[in-house]
């Protein structure tokens, strides 16, 4: 088995066109994950201060401590996630530069397990979420065929 992988310059050069758009999204996805862990940081305060004004118009409480806590967490803990994920494709990035700049493999080598984890990551991110969207169909069936048998 051959394992000498020669790359063209076409090959390159789209590697280096690959690393461009990776550096932007990773860039962008920076910015998302600050946008995140400032809402996750105000949005309980913001929430607060609505609840506090609606309840000058009605008695009832709608939003409790724990409800406003629990959103904080959730936004930062996504801003977390958001952060790693882009982190990889960041690194990909950035060593890939230096690795078309050196023509070194073993720079290549770190940028593409980056660029695997990125995906592997991405990858398990898309199977909970796709998980969670299975427990919640479930659950509106079940809510479905309990209210029906109420009725």
């Amino acid at each position: 088995m051959n394992t000498d992988l020669q790359l063209t310059t076409q090959s390159l050069d789209y590697l280096n066109q690959t690393r461009k758009w990776t550096y932007f999204l990773s860039i962008l996805g920076f910015i998302t994950c600050g946008i995140l862990a400032l809402l996750g940081l105000f949005l309980s305060t913001f929430l607060s201060i609505l609840d506090e004004f609606s309840n000058n118009f009605s008695d009832s409480t709608s939003l409790t401590g724990g409800a406003l806590i629990f959103v904080s967490i959730f936004y930062i803990g996504i801003a977390l996630l958001v952060f790693l994920m882009y982190r990889y494709l960041y690194r990909f990035s950035i060593q890939l530069k230096a690795a078309l700049e050196s023509n070194n493999s073993a720079t290549l080598e770190e940028s593409l397990k980056n660029l695997k984890s990125y995906w592997k990551f991405t990858g398990i991110i898309t199977i909970i979420v796709l998980g969670f969207y299975v427990l919640g169909v479930l659950a509106a069936l079940i809510g479905v065929i309990f209210a029906g048998s109420i009725a």
